[in-house]
């Protein structure tokens, strides 16, 4: 029964007509496979009851037996039979009870627990495990064990994902295996490691083992059907004991004593509860089951205090869990704001995130006096794209557009992206620069605050204007996303912002002179960094080089705009903007 159930729900792993290995899922969370897509529900079923069914169906069938019998002359089989239910009952109760008292002085112990049968609950019950694994040609095994472990990776997957499992094993003793030449060939198989000197086996993982909080595993618990068949036991004895008095009383009202159905009843229910009640039976049947019952009592009521204890502690042990994983997610997401400045960058980030985020048709959000895009999540990043004018200095300018943004949304990370204008072009200026070509800044060089003055004739400009730098952080993953990157040249290095719209071959020399080291110029870094200096936002600048200040074209435009927003992506893809400030602080 066990390996037909095992082949209906795809855990018997065949690698050839005489190789094969059945796999269980864990113990912990037999209820919830059970009710998986791929499980056989009524057979898994009387499996998973199995146990308990020991428990409840032989002493109900007695009890329903012993009332038929107890209207015939044979009245004393029938109490024997019922005597032997519920003795049989209290015994089973009083085992499980003593069972959960000696888990949990095991619990207590769990440091010093080293045996064989510690290695065999833990893993059985948090793991994957092989229980039967047989192949007459030794050197198959390891083709059954990598066919099997496959199997067990694809149907843990059906399983919820839970941290209170830890990280999930496939497990595997040589007493699975069938044959003695496969055992060794077991101990020899690449995909298992051996556990201490133990004879279990488990497969090999790159991550770090997590153990399980068996505190916020639901506890596995048969408190209801205890409570269930003592219930049943108490009708059954009611109505015995009713019968027996009811004859043995000369007088047929026999007022103080259980002559019906619910005297009994509540006569047996004081003796479960060492009470006493104003009906007393005469007989010996009946007081014989009283005592019985008595004994009931306590191990019933210890049943139900440690299941509930347990079920409480699981309770804690998940709003633990749950708040902790409120935090981290709280932690671990953090928001990206994408500055653009107009249409054709818009449209190539919208593109090129949505793409990865999967949002088909991204609607506008109103925040504070602006309209954002928020286009979907970028690993944990939460991507939201803005548009301001042209320039740092208009009221819809960018210092004051990401001033408000910054101040309402508070992101994590600002980037502006979009294009610019290169300055190391190798056609005008003998550089590596062409049209197409990212720049990411390294510096930002805020032009437009100088001072002019003239000394002995000559005029001369000296530039006042900020030159910060973007986190380390940001600009070190920035410069990770080049690895592997197939697009156009990425070029670091000091950026110029003005307020000024340039297309002067004499202009664009100039500011060369003025700054040599700068790679290219644009309009509203330095009000971007104006707001972000404000909240202690990290900023970074990633755009297209879409002309050379000079002999512009609109035709360049929309792939340098692409380019750029295709590398943002790639550096928001590669961690949570988040940790990386953590990892810099």
């Amino acid at each position: 029964m066990l390996l037909y159930l095992a082949g209906r729900e795809s855990r018997l792993v065949w690698e050839s007509e005489d190789a094969f290995a059945v796999v269980e899922p864990p113990i912990a969370r037999a209820q919830e496979w059970s009710e998986g897509p791929n499980a056989f529900r009524w057979l898994a079923l009387v499996v998973r009851w199995w146990d308990l069914a020991i428990l409840g169906v032989p002493p109900a069938l007695i009890m329903a037996a012993a009332v038929p019998v107890a209207l015939t002359p044979w009245r004393k089989v029938a109490l024997v039979m019922l005597l032997s239910a519920v003795a049989y009952v209290a015994i089973q109760m009083s085992v499980g009870v003593l069972r959960l008292t000696w888990l949990l002085i095991r619990r207590f112990n769990y440091h010093r627990r080293t045996g064989r049968d510690f290695l065999t609950d833990e893993l059985s019950s948090y793991h994957w495990v092989i229980t039967l694994l047989h192949s007459p040609h030794p050197e198959a095994v390891e083709d059954v064990v990598k066919q099997t472990v496959k199997r067990a990776a694809a149907l843990d997957g059906q399983l919820t994902a839970d941290a209170a499992y830890g990280t999930t094993l496939l497990a595997c003793s040589t007493r699975c295996v069938t044959t003695a030449a496969s055992r060794e060939a077991l101990n020899a198989a690449p995909q298992l490691i051996a556990v201490g000197e133990s004879d279990w086996r488990v497969t090999r993982t790159a991550r770090k083992v997590r153990r399980p909080n068996t505190s916020a595993i639901e506890p596995i618990s048969a408190v209801r059907l205890m409570i269930l068949t003592a219930v049943v036991g108490v009708g059954v004895q009611a109505q015995f004991i009713a019968d027996v008095e009811r004859q043995s009383c000369e007088d047929a009202t026999c007022p103080s004593r259980p002559v019906t159905f619910l005297q009994a009843a509540e006569w047996l229910l004081h003796r479960l509860s060492w009470q006493s009640s104003s009906f007393e039976p005469v007989t010996w049947q009946s007081r014989a089951l009283g005592l019985v019952t008595m004994a009931l009592g306590p191990v019933l009521l210890a049943c139900v205090i440690i299941g509930l204890r347990r079920h409480l502690r699981y309770q804690d042990e998940r709003k633990k869990m749950m708040y902790a994983h409120l935090d981290a997610e709280r932690t671990a997401r953090s928001t990206v704001l994408l500055f653009v400045v107009n249409e054709t960058e818009r449209d190539a980030v919208i593109a090129a995130v949505c793409e990865q985020t999967g949002c088909t048709d991204p609607r506008p959000d109103q925040v504070d006096l602006h309209t954002v895009f928020r286009l979907g999540t970028l690993g944990s990043n939460d991507i939201v794209l803005a548009h301001s004018e042209q320039g740092t200095v208009s009221s819809h300018g960018m210092t004051t557009t990401a001033g408000a943004l910054l101040q309402h949304l508070s992101p994590n990370v600002v980037i502006l992206t979009g294009v610019c204008y290169g300055l190391k072009s190798r056609r005008y200026d003998g550089g590596e620069q062409e049209l197409g070509d990212l720049i990411v800044s390294t510096q930002l060089r805020a032009v437009d605050h100088r001072k002019v003055t003239v000394v002995d004739g000559e005029r001369h400009e000296i530039n006042r204007g900020p030159r910060p730098e973007p986190a380390i952080p940001l600009l070190s993953r920035a410069r990770a996303a080049t690895y592997g990157w197939t697009g156009p040249a990425v070029h670091f290095g000091p950026v110029l912002s003005l307020n000024t719209l340039l297309n002067d071959p004499e202009e664009r020399a100039r500011l060369q002179r003025q700054d040599e080291e700068a790679i290219g110029g644009e309009m509203e870094l330095a009000g971007l960094y104006a707001a972000a200096a404000r909240t202690k936002t990290d900023w970074l600048l990633v755009k297209g080089i879409s002309d050379w200040g000079r002999d512009k074209t609109s035709a360049p435009q929309a792939p340098a705009a692409r380019n750029a927003a295709d590398f943002v992506v790639r550096l928001l893809r590669l961690g949570s903007a988040e940790s990386d400030r953590h990892e810099g602080s």
